[in-house]
């Protein structure tokens, strides 16, 4: 099957979000114009570089945090510094940060969600 803009009728639901899975859940930090702070989980985020740490997320529709980040005279697509990350103690081995202990949560399309249960490495080549 192949589909568009226009969605045949087996397709009841968007398939898209379903398919570009698993998403990581970004928390988004915000503060509004009266200084009260907000914290919401994104599932349209990303990473964009690691020096500095810059993410990116988008709201379907105006949420706290996408109000926040307008009224803060950014654009509806949010980029922005990372500018503290809170790792638990018992997450940090051997230099490393471990996913696999942190078990992180993704979304994967419509309410379905998954923890990362089975980690492997891949070497790359030449590594």
């Amino acid at each position: 099957m192949h589909y568009g803009l226009n969605r045949p009728d087996s397709l009841t639901f968007d398939p898209f979000k379903a398919i570009v899975a698993p998403r990581p859940i970004g928390w988004i930090g915000t503060v509004n114009a009266q200084g009260v702070p907000n914290l919401a989980p994104y599932s349209f985020f990303m990473p964009l570089g690691s020096e500095p740490h810059m993410i990116a997320f988008t709201s379907e529709g105006l949420k706290h945090s996408a109000s926040n980040a307008l009224h803060q005279q950014e654009r509806f697509l949010v980029i922005g510094q990372v500018v503290q990350t809170p790792i638990r103690d018992e997450y940090i081995r051997d230099g490393r940060f471990d996913t696999a202990a942190v078990a992180p949560i993704s979304r994967l399309g419509y309410r379905d969600y998954a923890t990362a249960d089975a980690l492997w490495e891949l070497q790359r080549p030449g590594d």
